[in-house]
């Protein structure tokens, strides 16, 4: 039985990897695409299954932090690593719902909850 589950697990990796960078083009392919932005960081903290990345983010530097189950691989980057990131933003299609305010739990740790943004004091930081 637990081969079937880590199969499973394995094939939905596997679907969410196929449908992610689809996203975009079936979005433009509808019309719905918005708009596209690509941002590079640096990986600044590596801690147990945490990493914090530091993007750039125009004239500020915004924080990220990920947890392990994030990375399609569960290999966390090193320190010093640089990564980027890239946004699409799209319209909801017309009869599906977007998430809302409600759908989002706020996490109850109080050490750096994952997926959680926040701007950064900009320090003296070239990348």
């Amino acid at each position: 039985m637990k081969e079937c589950d880590e199969l499973r697990d394995d094939l939905s990796k596997f679907e969410r990897a196929i449908e992610v960078p689809q996203a975009p083009v079936i979005a433009q392919n509808d019309a719905r695409l918005r708009m596209f932005e690509t941002y590079t960081g640096e990986v600044v903290r590596v801690h147990g299954d945490r990493v914090v990345v530091v993007y750039e983010v125009g004239e500020d530097l915004v924080e990220q932090t990920y947890v392990r189950d994030q990375f399609l691989d569960g290999q966390l980057p090193k320190k010093g690593e640089r990564l980027v990131v890239y946004v699409t933003v799209a319209e909801v299609p017309p009869g599906e719902e977007a998430a809302s305010s409600e759908d989002v739990e706020e996490s109850g740790e109080h050490d750096e909850p994952p997926r959680r943004r926040k701007n950064v004091v900009p320090l003296p930081r070239t990348f």
